[in-house]
């Protein structure tokens, strides 16, 4: 998990042999949810997001399916 500046996410990581990407929330810091189905191109736009957090509740929750 790579920590994250942000207010919504404390953490991410990516694994992309299964395309999963890993989430921590700010608000529940035990907790990890697993977006399965993230390819590669759709973590870069991530990585590459000003706001991960806003690209998190935009494109990855209303997307991709909680593991």
């Amino acid at each position: 998990m790579i920590p994250c500046d942000s207010s919504a996410i404390s953490a991410y990581g990516y694994d992309p042999v299964q395309n999963r990407l890993f989430i921590q929330p700010i608000k529940r810091t035990t907790q990890v949810y697993i977006y399965s189905g993230v390819t590669p191109d759709v973590m870069e736009e991530f990585l590459a997001a000003p706001s991960k957090g806003v690209f998190w509740n935009k494109v990855i929750k209303p997307t991709y399916p909680v593991s």
